[in-house]
C-alpha cells in the first residue's frame, strides 16, 4: 500500500515472465550498501493498467524495475525502504513508497510530481537512511528481545512472527502464558544491559547446512531460508562462534538467520520499552515495543503521569488516560495499581468523612425544627449524607449545602409532618439559581448540583431567607 493508500497490484508470475521474454535479469541486490547506486531503468508497470509501458506520466502510480538497487524490500517482517529515483542531469525524481521483489525483480513503487521517467533513463538510487536506521534500531531489538524472551521464560520459546516500521516493532512468540508485570520488566532489563554494553553488530553469509550445527542459533519456525544464508549475531564474531558452534557459551548472545538490515552496534539503539504483552492466538503472545527518542518519550510522559498522580484526586479521569496512554507496560501497571490503592483510600477517606458530618450535622440539628446546614470544601456525597442523617433525626426539616472547588450540592429534606407549610421545591428553586444548579425528586426530597461556585454565599443567603418566612 502506497501512502495515498493506493494497493499496487500483485507483480506475479504473468509480470516476471514478460520480464523474462524482454531478456530482463533479475535485479541486483545491493541492500547493505549505505551510499547511493547508479541504475537504468529497465521496466515501468503502470499500476493503473497493469501493463509494461515505455515511459511514464506525471502523479501516477508506477512499479519501476532497475537493473541494480540499494533499496530493502518488505521482507521477513521489515517493512520496504522509501526514497527517489534521482533522473541523472535533471531536478526530477520519482518518488518511491513501497518496494516489493518477485522472482529476484525488485520493483520500486510511486510517482513522480512533475516528470516522465522512461525504460533507459539513468537514475541515482537514493535511499532514505535516516528512516532506515530508526528501523534498523527496531530490527536489531527484535533479535535482542527474542534472546531475552529465552532467558526469561526458558527454550521452548519460539519467534512465530514479527513487523518492523520505523515507529516500532512487533514481535510474535510462543508461549503457553502470557507475561506478568516481573517478567516483561526482566525482559527490558536484559535488552537495556545489552544496549548500554554497546555491543557489536556482525553479518556473515554461512553455507545453510554450517548454520545448523550452532546450537544457540535462533530461527523462525517454519520460515524458508536460502543457501547460503545470512547470520547476524549481537556481542560475538560469527567467525569465533563457527569455530565451536555448539559452546554453550553462544547462549549469552543473539545470533540468528536474518536478511533484514541493522544497527552496527547495538548503542545504537539507546533505548528500548515495551508498550504491550498480550494474546494473539492459541500458545501465541505479542509484544509491542518502541526504541530509541520514541521510547524515551513513552517513559517520559510516563513519569508524568506518576506526578499528576500525586497532584489529583480525579481517579475516574485520570484511570481513563493511563489506559490509553502510550507509556510503557511496568509503568501502566505501576501507576494502575498506585491508582486502585487511591480509589480504596479515597472510599475509605469518604466513609470516614461521611460519617463524621453525619454526627456533626445531627448535633448541629438540636431542638431546631427546620434550618440550613453548610459543608464546606469536603467532597462528600450530600444525597448520602442526607440519608445518613434522616436515618438518626425525625420529625426534622433541613437544607444540606456541601460546597467544593468544583461545585455546589443542594439537598432538601422535608418531613411529612411539614410538607403542607414547606414547599420543598421552592426552597430548592430559590437556592439553586445563584450556583446554576439543576436538580429532581419527589415530595420533601429534592436534591441536585451546581457549578456556580462563585454564588454560593448568595445560595446561602437564600436558604436561610426562605427559612425566615417559613413558619411551623
Amino acid at each position: 500500500k502506497t501512502k495515498n493508500e493506493f494497493v499496487f497490484p500483485s507483480f506475479e508470475s504473468k509480470e516476471t515472465a514478460a520480464l523474462e521474454g524482454k531478456n530482463i535479469i533479475p535485479t541486483e541486490h545491493h541492500v547493505y550498501t549505505e551510499s547511493d547506486v547508479d541504475a537504468t531503468v529497465m521496466a515501468i508497470f503502470d499500476a493503473e493498467t497493469k501493463t509494461f509501458v515505455d515511459t511514464s506520466s506525471a502523479t501516477k502510480i508506477y512499479g519501476i524495475v532497475l537493473d541494480k538497487t540499494s533499496m530493502y524490500y518488505e521482507s521477513g517482517g521489515q517493512i520496504a525502504d522509501e526514497g527517489s529515483l534521482k533522473l541523472v542531469g535533471t531536478e526530477n525524481e520519482f518518488q518511491v513508497q513501497d518496494v516489493q521483489s518477485a522472482k529476484g525483480y525488485i520493483v520500486h513503487i510511486g510517482s513522480s510530481p512533475t516528470a516522465s521517467i522512461a525504460v533507459g533513463s539513468k537514475v541515482t538510487v537514493s535511499v532514505d537512511y535516516n528512516r532506515r536506521e530508526k528501523i534498523a534500531r527496531n530490527h536489531t531489538s527484535t533479535h535482542i528481545i527474542n534472546w531475552a524472551l529465552r532467558k526469561v521464560l526458558g527454550t521452548d520459546v519460539d519467534q512465530a512472527g514479527s513487523i518492523v516500521t520505523e515507529d516500532y516493532f512487533r514481535f510474535d512468540f510462543t508461549s503457553k502464558k502470557g507475561l506478568n508485570d516481573a517478567q516483561i520488566g526482566e525482559v527490558e532489563t536484559l535488552v537495556q544491559h545489552k544496549i548500554e554494553a554497546g555491543e557489536a553488530v556482525d553479518t556473515q553469509i554461512v553455507p545453510l547446512e554450517e548454520t545448523k550445527k550452532i546450537k544457540a542459533l535462533r530461527a523462525v519456525f517454519g520460515e524458508t531460508y536460502p543457501d547460503p544464508v545470512r547470520v547476524v549475531a549481537v556481542g560475538c564474531k560469527i567467525s569465533d562462534v563457527l569455530k565451536s558452534p555448539e559452546e554453550p557459551k553462544w547462549f549469552d548472545y543473539s545470533i540468528e538467520l536474518c536478511g533484514g538490515t541493522h544497527v552496527k552496534n547495538s548503542s545504537i539503539i539507546r533505548k528500548m520499552v515495551v508498550l504491550s504483552e498480550e494474546a494473539k492466538g492459541k500458545g501465541i503472545r505479542r509484544l509491542v515495543a518502541l526504541t530509541d527518542e520514541k521510547a524515551m518519550a513513552a517513559y517520559a510522559e510516563g513519569e508524568k503521569y506518576f506526578k499528576l498522580l500525586e497532584e489529583s484526586n480525579d481517579v475516574n479521569k485520570l484511570n481513563e488516560m493511563i489506559k490509553v496512554a502510550e507509556i510503557p507496560a511496568t509503568q501502566k501497571k505501576a501507576l494502575l495499581d498506585k491508582l486502585n490503592k487511591r480509589k480504596s483510600d479515597l472510599v475509605e477517606l469518604e466513609k470516614k468523612q461521611l460519617k463524621e458530618c453525619t454526627e456533626s450535622c445531627i448535633a448541629a440539628c438540636g431542638e431546631k425544627d427546620i434550618q440550613v446546614i453548610t459543608i464546606k470544601d469536603k467532597n462528600l456525597n450530600a444525597s448520602k449524607l442526607v440519608k445518613g442523617i434522616t436515618k438518626k433525626i425525625k420529625n426534622k426539616s433541613f437544607m444540606l449545602l456541601v460546597k467544593t472547588d468544583k461545585d455546589v450540592s443542594i439537598a432538601v429534606s422535608v418531613c411529612k409532618s411539614h410538607l403542607e407549610k414547606v414547599d420543598a421545591k421552592k426552597w430548592f428553586d430559590v437556592v439553586a439559581a445563584p450556583v446554576e444548579a439543576r436538580g429532581g425528586g419527589k415530595g420533601g426530597n429534592i436534591a441536585g448540583k451546581g457549578t456556580n461556585v462563585s454564588g454560593f454565599s448568595e445560595a446561602e443567603a437564600q436558604a436561610n431567607a426562605f427559612l425566615e418566612a417559613v413558619s411551623l
